[in-house]
């Protein structure tokens, strides 16, 4: 992402890389919230079987953070990929910046 469609968007858009570190800081967040999700599955498996309430409670968050997670990937990817593929600066993407700094937030 960093080393070919930066600079390619930057092209397109026709903004410096610099301001498009938005959007490396997004894929960052993904990487690591993917690593803190990994291990609530472990630290879920351990929750005592006889507290129902803490464990509905925790898959409830868990849920919501996968849910988050998914809309901060779809835009990251997806919706990137929109400006990636135009011919010429698109007045949308200040809103795309600032969906994806939001849910990277």
């Amino acid at each position: 992402m960093q080393s070919v469609h930066l600079e390619k968007l930057s092209d397109i858009q026709c903004q410096p890389e610099s301001q498009l570190k938005f959007i490396t800081e997004a894929w960052l967040q993904i990487v690591e919230c993917r690593c803190v999700l990994k291990w609530t599955y472990a630290y879920g498996y351990y929750l005592p079987e006889h507290e129902h309430s803490k464990r509905q409670f925790f898959e409830y968050l868990q849920g919501e953070a996968e849910s988050g997670l998914e809309r901060l990937h779809q835009c990251a990817e997806k919706e990137l990929h929109v400006y990636l593929n135009v011919e010429g600066q698109s007045k949308d993407f200040n809103e795309f910046r600032t969906k994806l700094a939001g849910l990277t937030r």
